[in-house]
């Protein structure tokens, strides 16, 4: 690249274009309604109405406490107001972004960087990292989905530890301990933050070149940040690792080998949609693999091991392609691999990897367009920075209504029950009776016997349309599919007593209250 550029581009305005940017490609969002988990963590949740009892937040959710304390802080600021914890999650964003673009000019002055000619370039490298990290689709769902602050809220924490660690590093050692407390707060928000000490050893290794004594006093402290989250867990009982381990053949649950199997083919999905973001959607319809020898399974390994080869064979020259690899499938581990969970593939879980597909991309371009001079190299950044905005702040008019939301996802997966299931109740919320009726049908006609949640909504709706033999039905398969169900009880108690079989009422508010079920309302509503 022969121009040389050593201009010193004006930070605070940099800053002002990265929060301009993301309040423009979310702004079609910051009164989007509350979605899913919304309705459990937040609108029912008594915990977080509660700002003055920080052990009730704790108890509920130890390894999530900053997060769910966050939603405590807009719950006291503007109750139910979804404006609130949009901005919130925003500014959470559009704060990581800021830290990648600052970690990236850190990692380009780094020895591990040195005589690379990229450095030459690193204000305008280092910016466009921060501008795909903030304005890539794929991130929507961590942002725009206010639940899922916990993975937006850590993915800064450790992007925060990872800056300041480096700039101890590399620049003044009183950063240090910043970092760490950084990576102990990531650990109350989500824990997937248990990664970040081997990102931690992941960056030291690319870019911080000195002895091993040295490096490992360093990290040392950080490893002993990885007992947290489990010590926090085994102490406060907010897990059973017993039936963690007791996923086996039959039981309910995905076995941790069809697990790791399935993985393989949803990193190479994920990857798919990080270079073409394009059929983004909140529920994606991917099968358990059940065997190695499914195309499924051995023709994504293979190319997985294939782009882990590129990693090792552009470590030297191209250390950026080489780092975004590895910091992608690091970062994947928590949730991408032999720890089932019960849903296979989400997009809110590429947050933290957006990040080495950031530094991934901006090298990737440079070095492909190094010979054509840098304006070509700034030209395509930007175009291609315009195209993400576009389809950011378009996808985002999805996340509008629960009812748009799942109007999108069943059109996309349209062989899965729940994404039926909940569009049929988002019309039930509104009061479209006719609409949720024929989703649940639909449901529940693709999985009869999968959940009784089907049954049990189905038979609101005939409920609150006057239909109260066709209630207890879909009630009582609800109960027979799940006999402690308390909400099936109280659904049908009142089912009853419009039928005026008061006798079966009053045993099915007593089974309800039986199972710890609030009961005292339902009862004065049925006269009780």
């Amino acid at each position: 690249m022969h121009e040389n550029n050593n201009k010193i581009l004006n930070p605070v305005f940099l800053t002002l274009i990265l929060c301009v940017a993301g309040f423009i490609i979310y702004s079609n969002t910051l009164a989007g309604s509350f979605q899913l988990d919304d309705h459990i963590v937040i609108i029912d949740n008594t915990a977080v109405k509660n700002i003055s009892n920080p052990g009730g937040i704790w108890k509920y959710w130890p390894t999530r406490f900053i997060t769910n304390f966050s939603f405590a802080v807009n719950y006291q600021m503007g109750k139910l107001n979804v404006l609130y914890y949009h901005l919130f999650n925003l500014l959470i964003h559009i704060g990581s972004a800021i830290l990648v673009w600052r970690l990236m000019l850190l990692t380009l002055i780094s020895p591990g960087m040195k005589g690379q000619g990229i450095t030459n370039y690193r204000e305008e490298i280092a910016f466009f990292a921060g501008l795909v990290f903030l304005t890539h689709p794929i991130q929507t769902q961590a942002v725009s989905y206010i639940v899922q602050r916990a993975t937006s809220m850590s993915g800064f924490f450790c992007i925060l530890s990872m800056y300041l660690y480096a700039r101890a590093a590399l620049l003044d050692g009183k950063f240090y301990f910043g970092a760490l407390l950084a990576g102990i707060i990531a650990m109350f928000t989500k824990e997937s933050a248990v990664i970040l000490p081997f990102t931690i050893m992941l960056y030291d290794f690319f870019f911080i070149t000195e002895s091993q004594s040295s490096r490992w006093k360093r990290i040392a402290p950080f490893l002993f940040t990885l007992f947290i989250i489990p010590a926090t867990m085994f102490f406060t009982r907010s897990i059973d690792f017993a039936n963690m381990c007791r996923v086996q053949e039959g039981s309910p649950g995905i076995a941790p080998a069809n697990y790791l199997m399935t993985q393989f083919g949803v990193i190479v999905e994920y990857m798919k949609l990080l270079i073409v973001p394009v059929s983004q959607n909140v529920d994606h319809d991917y099968r358990v693999a059940l065997s190695f020898t499914q195309p499924q399974v051995f023709m994504p390994m293979t190319a997985l091991i294939f782009v882990l080869i590129i990693g090792v064979k552009t470590f030297s020259k191209y250390k950026l392609i080489s780092f975004g690899i590895f910091w992608f499938f690091i970062t994947l581990l928590p949730e991408s691999s032999v720890i089932p969970i019960a849903d296979v593939m989400f997009e809110h879980r590429l947050y933290l990897p957006m990040l080495g597909y950031s530094v991934f991309l901006a090298g990737l371009i440079y070095y492909a367009l190094e010979r054509t001079g840098i304006k070509t190299v700034k030209t395509v950044m930007m175009c291609l920075v315009i195209i993400y905005c576009a389809m950011t702040y378009s996808r985002n008019f999805v996340w509008q209504s629960e009812v748009s939301l799942w109007d999108d996802a069943v059109r996309k997966s349209p062989a899965k029950s729940r994404v039926y299931n909940n569009r049929g109740y988002a019309y039930l919320e509104k009061d479209r009776f006719d609409l949720a009726i024929k989703d649940f049908d639909k449901a529940i006609a693709l999985e009869p016997d999968i959940e009784a949640g089907y049954y049990y909504n189905r038979g609101n709706v005939y409920n609150y349309t006057d239909k109260p033999d066709a209630a207890i039905a879909d009630y009582s398969k609800a109960i027979e599919m799940n006999p402690y169900y308390g909400f099936a009880y109280i659904g049908r108690a009142f089912a009853y007593f419009k039928k005026k079989d008061f006798d079966k009422s009053k045993a099915d508010v007593a089974r309800a209250k039986s199972l710890g079920y609030e009961t005292d309302a339902i009862s004065a509503a049925l006269g009780q």
